[in-house]
């Protein structure tokens, strides 16, 4: 509160700084105050409409909070260019003509356009191309450890756990462990919120799903409370859940993401693998028709 207090002052005193509004923004979304964090965000784009930067930012708040219309409305009228607002849009495009093939060639398209890092790996997943998901990181891997977090580290995880790659997912599994944790408190508990992700992720990969379940609970259970982290990282708790056919827990985390701030997507999210082996599932076969309108 004392620094949203603080960074209000500063733009009372310069309405039009953007790098204020941005700090606003993420104060506001660390409170879980999406509402505001969306109307920060959309009055630095006002101010600054030709950066490519406001339009992403934007763009991304509104996909966060499902706000999938305006988003679409944002990127087909904003004239600038970026591999970001291009992604949302054949995203966005997807969610209405469902045609997964049609996905995949645009997003081919855009990764030859653009130098980004992972380019097209979630549409690979989406396709069961995990050669090609795998492919998608190249030959420099992340640090290792870093796979709690929304990074290329724990996609390359994820992968190699649809691929059932053993070899690949023991190699690094004693690095990952110890880093993690070194991470732990005096008392047991890790201090970043994030942890509890990456040690649910680890519990799953050895089969352990008690273990990885109840990680998830303590991710959810954990204060106070980082929005921000919830926002960004709950899709990766529901696909864990998924994969350790947890399917109570994984439809349960679904419904919450498309409550809360999340980049879990009706349209998307329950048709990628992490949720096959719990597909035909009648609660989860319930939960899709309910969420998406779409008998499977």
């Amino acid at each position: 509160n004392q620094a949203h207090d603080i960074i209000s002052l500063a733009l009372s005193m310069n309405p039009s700084d953007t790098r204020v509004l941005e700090m606003k923004s993420w104060i506001e979304r660390r409170q879980g105050d999406f509402d505001a964090f969306v109307e920060t965000r959309k009055q630095a784009r006002r101010l600054d409409p030709r950066n490519p930067k406001w339009i992403n930012l934007l763009v991304h708040s509104l996909l966060l909070t499902h706000r999938y219309d305006e988003a679409l409305a944002e990127v087909e009228s904003s004239t600038a260019t970026s591999f970001y607002i291009a992604y949302a849009h054949n995203l966005l495009l997807y969610r209405e003509h469902r045609d997964l093939k049609h996905f995949q060639q645009s997003i081919n398209s855009l990764c030859l356009q653009y130098a980004q890092a992972n380019c097209g790996w979630e549409v690979h997943i989406a396709n069961r191309d995990y050669l090609a998901a795998l492919n998608s990181f190249g030959q420099e891997e992340d640090e290792p450890g870093r796979f709690f977090s929304e990074t290329a580290e724990s996609n390359r995880i994820f992968t190699y756990w649809l691929m059932e790659d053993k070899a690949s997912l023991s190699r690094e599994f004693a690095i990952w462990s110890s880093q993690l944790e070194d991470g732990r408190d005096d008392s047991g508990n890790f201090r970043d919120g994030r942890s509890y992700i990456g040690a649910a992720l680890l519990s799953g990969i050895q089969g352990n799903t008690t273990e990885s379940i109840r990680h998830i609970d303590q991710w959810n259970r954990h204060r106070p409370i980082d929005w921000a982290n919830r926002a960004t990282l709950g899709h990766n708790a529901c696909r864990i859940l998924g994969m350790v056919t947890a399917t109570s827990a994984a439809v349960n985390c679904i419904k919450e993401g498309l409550q809360q701030a999340s980049l879990v997507m009706a349209f998307w999210e329950p048709y990628l693998p992490f949720y096959d082996s719990i597909r035909d599932e009648p609660e989860f076969v319930e939960m899709l028709t309910d969420i998406d309108g779409v008998q499977p």
